[in-house]
């Protein structure tokens, strides 16, 4: 009844496991840097300080979405697996409708805070310059509506990450925190850059 194993093998297979189950995140985090990296010198070059100003008011606004809302999406990512590797489908269903609900809700308050007062928020990270805060608020109001998007791509990143769906999750990943995000960022700021000479 007794059989030798070799434990390099099976060594070998946990570590190929955790690596693809963590290339989703790694990703994310390269190419965060890479479009913060891109993105702040493509708006200081073209665009100038005032636009930086706004930029990373509505990225700090992101970043507050992703604490508050995006803490409960994170739960998927615990939950989620252990449901998927239970094969529990109609609790991983049910995860999801309590998470999204949750979730949802709490970027709902936070988009009605934003819409009706941007100027506190803005107030928040010292914008009181009058040139700079009339155009932040419009800023902020349009990057407010982008929210909601926002958190379903955190979500599915995270959905397909948990259910060991790593080429899904990091297409998404890929898509949105660079490989759509920068080209169009770039056409958007050098169109409107020619187009009214700021």
């Amino acid at each position: 009844m007794l059989s030798f194993v070799n434990p390099l093998i099976e060594l070998k297979s946990s570590i190929m496991s955790a690596i693809k189950a963590g290339i989703p995140t790694l990703l994310y985090m390269i190419f965060l840097t890479i479009k913060d990296i891109l993105l702040n010198s493509m708006i200081l070059r073209l665009v100038g300080e005032a636009a930086m100003v706004i930029y990373t008011v509505c990225f700090n606004a992101g970043l507050c979405v992703q604490l508050v809302a995006g803490g409960i999406v994170g739960l998927l990512s615990n939950m989620g697996s252990v449901l998927y590797g239970k094969r529990d489908f109609f609790g991983i269903k049910k995860l999801i409708l309590y998470l999204s609900s949750y979730s949802y809700i709490v970027l709902a308050v936070f988009m009605v805070s934003m819409l009706g007062k941007p100027e506190m928020f803005l107030n928040l990270f010292g914008v009181t310059e009058p040139e700079i805060l009339s155009p932040a608020m419009l800023a902020l109001r349009i990057f407010t509506i982008s929210l909601p998007f926002y958190l379903w791509n955190h979500f599915m990143m995270t959905y397909y990450q948990s259910t060991d769906k790593t080429v899904l999750s990091s297409l998404i990943t890929s898509l949105q925190t660079c490989v759509a995000l920068v080209p169009l960022a770039f056409i958007l700021i050098y169109e409107s850059d020619n187009k009214f000479g700021t």
